[in-house]
Formats: structure tokens, C-alpha cells, sequence
């Protein structure tokens, strides 16, 4: 609808009904309330560092800013903020009924949330159209908002998981457990490898390893996403067009953690080879790339009841500890 075919007045009434409706809050759980941020609360939230702004590598930024200049996480956040956009009438009357959905599934089961959750719709552009979680909010592009609720309420709940985890330290190092992953001090990575890092909102940090058996080998290792090279602008290519995932191979004397080398080269395993790594994390998922990624696709498949999964006892160990005080 053109505005010019539209008096202004109508204009103006629809403006401000959309910015009453931004601010809208509904009922999570007993304990959590959820809030249709606003474009400023969006904006807000998106501005204020946390553990990801913190973690970002050169190609984090160059990739998501699109160019090979020198850029911070300061410019990369205000280019989120730019994308936030404000819910609709016609928005909400299709995402209450959906969080009224999710809020009868997560009754069963004791969630700790933070007692706000903020839902903001950006444009996408910020983080490769994915959706993803920041502290505590949970970031949807428009183009998520326009899903079928049936393909969208999976998605929201595989996302609220990040929330959750992110929360409740306790309860993410025992749900890791769950698939072997155990937690240990951040690892560094060497250049250029810190500069190629990729990270996920959802699980930035090096700081969970994982006991492997890789050709009768005692190994352990860590999740790393990375890049084989330099964003390139001038390619219409985005971060996940260049993504690799390996399984980094580390060791430790104490607390002293450190990468292990193969001829001055860190050792990067291929997951697709580690039957060892499949044998742990299950084959509920395809989505393998972080032990958070792993958890909240289960959590997912436990909160929609999804029948016949190949490895049902992750998801009966994730209820039973769900329901633990």
C-alpha cells in the first residue's frame, strides 16, 4: 500500500497504533515475561557489547560490514541496530498465538529464564538472515516473521534454548554433558586462524571440548567455524557461503590449555571422519557445528514431541533434567 494514496491523518493513526503495539508484552512462563521490543529497544539491545561483540574476529566483521576496510564491533553493532524493525498489527496477531503455543509447551518443564525476553525483528542483513540470540533477546529477520506459524514456532523455541543456555551456566554444563562436551578455559587461536574465525551468536566462545577416539587416539577437541581465506567484497558471497567446520584438536597439562600442532599447524579434524564425535552428539540433528546448536535442536524436538528420533535418550535426558530443581 502506497502512503500517498492514504490521507495522512490514517497515516499517523496507524504509526502510532504500530508503535503501541511494539511495546507489548505476553506471558512466557510464570517467571518470564516476552516484549515485542520496539525499533529503540531493538536498537538498544543490539548497541550493548556482550560475549559476542567481545569474541568477533576481522572476518566476523569484514564479512557481515561487506568490505576489506578497517572496521570495529562498534561499527558492526551499529549497522544491527540500523536493522531493526518495528513490529505490526498484523505481526503480532500472528506471534501471540504462536508464543501462547510455546508458553503451554515449556509448562511442563522447569525453565529458568531471564525474567525479560526481548523479540526483534531486524531486516536480516546483520547476521547472514539467520535468526539468532543476543544476551536476552531473541533476534528474527522479517523474512522468519513470514513463515507458516507450523515451520516458525520450532524455530523461535530452537532459539529461546540460546537464551536459556546462556543463563544457566549449571544447566548448560550438565545438558552438555548429556553429548560429551565438557567445559575448559577459553581457547586462543594462532594467526591467521584468529583472524578466519567465524562466530556464532549463539555459542562465540571456544570453551567446551569434547573427548574423541580418532584412529585409536585418545584426542580431545573444541567446535570451530572458520573461514579457508579473506572475505572478498567483491564476490556476492555471504559468511556461511564461506564456512568450515572442524573439530580442533586440543590438549592441556593442568590449566594450561593449548592447541595441538602437526608439523607448526593446528590439528583440524573433520567431523564427517570422527565416528567417535556422531557417536556422543547423536543423530537427532544435522545441525552439529556447536554443542549449543546440537542441544537446541533436541530441545526443539522435545517441546514439539517429535516421534521417532534416532537417539531418543538425548532428548529423555534433557526432560529429566529439565524437571530438576
Amino acid at each position: 500500500m502506497k502512503l500517498t494514496s492514504v490521507p495522512l491523518a490514517i497515516v499517523l493513526l496507524q504509526f502510532c497504533g504500530a508503535l503501541v503495539a511494539a511495546a507489548e508484552t505476553v506471558s512466557l512462563t510464570d517467571a518470564t515475561t516476552l516484549e515485542f521490543a520496539s525499533v529503540n529497544a531493538g536498537k538498544e539491545a543490539l548497541l550493548t557489547p556482550d560475549r559476542y561483540t567481545h569474541a568477533l574476529s576481522r572476518f566476523d566483521l569484514e564479512s557481515r560490514l561487506r568490505t576489506n576496510s578497517d572496521v570495529t564491533a562498534d561499527d558492526l553493532m551499529g549497522f544491527a541496530a540500523e536493522q531493526v524493525v518495528a513490529w505490526s498489527a498484523e505481526d503480532l496477531a500472528k506471534m501471540k498465538p504462536m508464543i501462547a503455543s510455546v508458553a503451554q509447551r515449556l509448562a511442563g518443564y522447569r525453565i529458568a529464564l531471564p525474567p525479560t525476553i526481548l523479540l526483534i525483528q531486524t531486516t536480516g542483513k546483520e547476521e547472514g538472515d539467520a535468526a539468532y540470540t543476543r544476551r536476552h533477546a531473541v533476534i528474527l529477520p522479517r523474512r522468519y516473521v513470514g513463515f507458516p506459524v507450523a515451520r516458525l514456532e520450532p524455530i523461535f523455541i530452537h532459539e529461546l534454548f540460546h537464551v536459556l543456555s546462556s543463563h544457566n551456566e549449571a544447566l548448560r554444563n550438565s545438558l552438555y554433558e548429556i553429548i560429551g562436551f565438557k567445559p575448559c578455559p577459553e581457547i586462543e587461536l594462532p594467526e591467521p586462524l584468529a583472524d578466519r574465525k567465524i562466530t556464532n551468536p549463539d555459542g562465540p566462545s571456544l570453551d567446551y571440548y569434547i573427548a574423541l577416539d580418532v584412529d585409536g587416539r585418545h584426542r580431545l577437541a573444541v567446535c570451530l567455524l572458520h573461514a579457508p581465506e579473506r572475505f572478498d567484497p567483491l564476490q556476492n558471497r555471504t559468511f556461511f557461503q564461506y564456512l568450515k567446520f572442524h573439530l580442533l584438536a586440543v590438549e592441556h597439562e593442568g590449566d594450561d590449555w593449548r592447541l595441538v600442532q602437526v608439523s607448526g599447524e593446528p590439528l583440524l579434524l573433520d567431523p564427517a571422519q570422527t565416528p567417535s564425535f556422531h557417536q556422543q552428539i547423536g543423530s537427532n540433528t544435522k545441525y552439529i557445528i556447536h554443542p549449543d546448536e546440537v542441544l537446541a535442536d533436541n530441545f526443539m524436538h522435545l517441546m514439539m514431541k517429535k516421534p521417532s528420533l534416532p537417539n531418543p535418550e538425548i532428548v529423555e535426558k534433557m526432560a529429566k533434567r529439565l524437571n530438576q530443581p
